[in-house]
């Protein structure tokens, strides 16, 4: 269970909504590509929706990479923080972004 520090800042944060992005995630290390849409972003992370059969594991890093609508993708790598059910099929995955490896893996990068 995540602590009252772990969640202040993100819960409290001002969140891009667009909700209809798709994603393309892995988790570090492994070669599955799963998918999923964005659910929010804010500037130190985000949170999305995948299927409940490829749910990452708190503590997970991910590579994440966000459709922006035929323009640049943006790729970001994010430490899972919480993973909650969404509906009988889906999972809600909160992270955070890690700006250090982002920066350093995919150049310039986009934090929303």
């Amino acid at each position: 269970m995540m602590t009252a520090h772990d969640t202040a800042d993100r819960r409290h944060a001002t969140r891009d909504t667009e909700t209809h992005r798709r994603i393309g995630w892995v988790r570090v290390g492994e070669d599955t590509t799963h998918s999923g849409w964005v659910k929010d972003m804010a500037a130190d992370g985000m949170a999305f929706i995948t299927p409940i059969r490829d749910q990452p594991r708190i503590g997970d890093v991910l590579d994440v990479t966000v459709d922006s609508y035929g323009q640049r993708p943006e790729c970001h790598r994010v430490h899972v923080k919480r993973v909650s059910s969404f509906d009988g099929f889906f999972t809600l995955v909160a992270c955070e972004f890690d700006r250090e490896s982002a920066s350093s893996l995919f150049g310039a990068v986009n934090h929303g």
